[in-house]
């Protein structure tokens, strides 16, 4: 990753929800409804930022592949302010008016005369435009069912045109002009929010320290292996330059699992490194501990980054020492032997 696209990352927050997940060891995010529509109320309100910054952030993350966004459901929106919240407003399907009314109704079948139920009770049971008294159901009148009438052309019928008006901008809207828009939560990937986490922490308390010191150190590093291979690493710390036996490497995650321990031990094993250490930001239990060990790889744990890059000063400090004392021993050994050849 190029200094540059750390720098964007960072500057939209990507650095800082990627930590806030793990520190909160969420499963997902889901989003919560409210009176302004769907957002991730947990993110705004950690990272002090507005809904739309939410899901920008959320879906960029999405993009590294380090959450997979899943769909909970679809609403309709609108077309103009993506509002979901629509009221919906029946027209009548002859002249547009919304003046309607609902209500049950009866067809005389003498004359063919629709109208509500109510209107044929106004003189007894009359028909109101033939005038005569109904007596059977089924033979001279039905019941229709629930009909709607239009107050403005006098048709009574049983479907309405829909109009959907939205509470933000009073756009009024065809369904078919809606917008579908879907509703998602943000699974998190353990494993590659760690990794991604990893790529953010400021390891400027490292870099200065050791480089007022003179002490070479490259972050991120990499190095080639006797097998042609180049490995990167988080860190790589060493009195000389050139010679990783004499050197520290280290890779920085939010939490260990053995798959990791592997990997870092087939990168140092590949460079010759002279010493290994994995920097966790979390939790190792013991199994994970006897494992490292098996492989001479030395992890260091804090629950804060800050505390767990001063833990690492010491540590590496002790390890390059003891790797300068046995490369001047090598040294004064190969003189000795080159002497006696003399």
């Amino acid at each position: 990753m190029s200094y540059e696209t750390r720098v964007m990352a960072e500057g939209s927050g990507l650095s800082r929800v990627a930590k806030l997940l793990i520190d909160s060891k969420l499963e997902s995010v889901e989003p919560t409804l409210d009176e302004t529509g769907y957002r991730y109320i947990f993110i705004e309100k950690k990272l002090n930022v507005d809904s739309s910054q939410a899901v920008r952030i959320l879906e960029q993350l999405s993009e590294k592949g380090v959450l997979e966004k899943q769909l909970i459901e679809s609403v309709m929106s609108c077309p103009d302010c993506s509002n979901i919240y629509l009221s919906l407003k029946p027209a009548c399907p002859t002249c547009g008016s919304g003046r309607l009314l609902r209500g049950n109704v009866v067809e005389h079948l003498v004359c063919g005369h629709v109208d509500f139920e109510q209107e044929f009770y106004k003189k007894g049971f009359e028909c109101p435009k033939c005038k005569k008294q109904l007596q059977a159901l089924g033979v001279d009148y039905r019941r229709a069912g629930v009909f709607y009438k239009c107050l403005a052309c006098g048709r009574v019928s049983g479907i309405t045109v829909k109009r959907y008006v939205c509470s933000k901008c009073f756009r009024a809207s065809a369904e078919e002009e809606l917008t579908l828009t879907g509703v998602y939560k943000y699974v998190v990937l353990p494993d590659k929010l760690s990794k991604f986490y990893g790529a953010f922490i400021d390891l400027s308390p490292l870099t200065s320290y050791f480089g007022s010191k003179q002490i070479h150190i490259a972050s991120p590093a990499t190095l080639a292996g006797l097998s042609g291979i180049l490995h990167d690493f988080t860190l790589y710390v060493n009195k000389f330059k050139e010679d990783p036996s004499s050197g520290v490497v280290a890779d920085i995650v939010s939490e260990a699992d053995e798959s990791k321990i592997y990997e870092l031990f087939t990168k140092s094993f590949d460079v010759k490194a002279g010493s290994t250490l994995l920097l966790a930001t979390g939790q190792v239990d013991e199994k994970l501990l006897r494992l490292a060990k098996t492989f001479n790889i030395e992890v260091i744990t804090s629950d804060s980054a800050e505390n767990l890059l001063e833990k690492s000063k010491t540590v590496m400090e002790n390890h390059l020492n003891r790797l300068s004392k046995k490369r001047v021993v090598k040294e004064l050994q190969d003189l000795e032997n080159l002497l006696k050849k003399l």
